[in-house]
């Protein structure tokens, strides 16, 4: 499962109708691990993947134009101390979960160092804000392979 996770402060509605509110991460956490149980119950396995690193600015145009303009694609790059606060709480939320569930954080990938990258080799790795691009996508299922850490971890 992937998202964004933002789910702190906003109206969010279960199987019977019911609306619940979320204001911290350890609630997005407790109803992440009841999903996770439920997928589980039915026989399937569940895999989190964190939020796309993100600052509002769209990483996919702001590559394409620095290379149309002869500027390093490094100049779209960000610091992890520039995400925004709901994405930090999805992180908190996500990593509380990493000792039951796989979770895959993307940041392990884009952002060695703490410094997140838009480009590698020249090719955008996103396609917009927060979308993988063709090349961003294999990256990340060359890096982060999912069913090896399944198998890794024994469930």
């Amino acid at each position: 499962m992937s998202s964004h996770y933002k789910y702190l402060n906003r109206r969010l509605y279960d199987a019977q109708g019911a609306t619940a509110v979320l204001s911290q991460p350890e609630e997005l956490t407790e109803v992440l691990r009841e999903v996770g149980s439920f997928i589980r119950a039915a026989g399937a396995e569940p895999i989190f993947v964190g939020p796309t690193p993100e600052t509002g600015i769209d990483k996919g145009k702001c590559v394409t134009s620095a290379l149309w303009r002869g500027v390093p694609p490094e100049a779209c790059n960000f610091t992890t101390d520039h995400l925004p606060e709901a994405s930090e709480a999805s992180y908190a939320a996500l990593a509380a979960l990493a000792p039951e569930f796989t979770v895959l954080d993307l940041r392990e990938v884009t952002c060695p160092g703490g410094t997140c990258q838009t480009a590698i080799e020249g090719l955008p790795l996103y396609r917009d804000k927060g979308h993988f691009s063709i090349n961003g996508s294999a990256l990340l299922g060359n890096t982060l392979d999912p069913l090896a850490q399944l198998l890794q971890s024994g469930s």
